[in-house]
């Protein structure tokens, strides 16, 4: 069985110009988690997984969710494994999707 050097897979991030670098800020934008409240009716139901290897972001998206109107409702990691679930409900307002109709970013 091979093993991944993880220090130097995430090497790339250093990189501001390195596709892991480019994505990571995307992902960071608050802009681009503001599509979730304009894709979710009233009381909807959100079921997520992500990787908990480092570094962990499972904290971030919890509080990412809640800043934008989510309540948590389950949030699972379960023995042995190196990831989690969760599950929120929104609760805010629901929003109607913007004019220009872009939802997402695609990184090449």
């Amino acid at each position: 069985m091979s093993r991944t050097d993880w220090q130097a897979w995430h090497e790339p991030y250093a990189d501001e110009n390195s596709p892991l670098s480019r994505r990571l800020r995307l992902v960071r934008r608050p802009a681009s988690r503001s599509a979730l409240p304009r894709l979710c009716a009233a009381d909807a139901t959100v079921i997520w997984t992500r990787t908990r290897r480092a570094p962990d972001l499972t904290p971030a998206v919890r509080g990412w969710l809640r800043d934008a109107g989510f309540v948590e409702r389950a949030f699972h990691v379960p023995e042995g494994v190196l990831f989690a679930v969760g599950a929120h409900q929104f609760a805010g307002t629901p929003q109607p999707l913007a004019s220009d109709g872009e939802l997402f970013t695609f990184l090449c």
